[in-house]
């Protein structure tokens, strides 16, 4: 698990079932893609892509805590 500095989030998405969002994101590489936000519980996954949204909306720069399996377990903003 690591914090990804310097993320840039293009897109997000939410489907009609609880606890299935993805954000679409680069970083200073370049474009990442689209990684699922966690989803272990139905609030803080809708915190999360809350959260997310607000910093694409407003081109915010974050930070991402990324498991070793992809899944996003926060976004904080910088």
């Amino acid at each position: 698990m690591q914090w990804q500095p310097n993320i840039t989030i293009l897109g997000v998405f939410a489907g009609h079932e609880s606890r299935n969002a993805q954000v679409f994101f680069r970083n200073a590489l370049g474009v990442v893609g689209w990684r699922r936000l966690s989803p272990l519980t139905t609030d803080g996954c809708s915190n999360l892509l809350a959260t997310a949204i607000a910093a694409q909306l407003s081109d915010k720069i974050v930070q991402l805590l990324i498991t070793n399996a992809g899944e996003i377990l926060a976004v904080s903003t910088l």
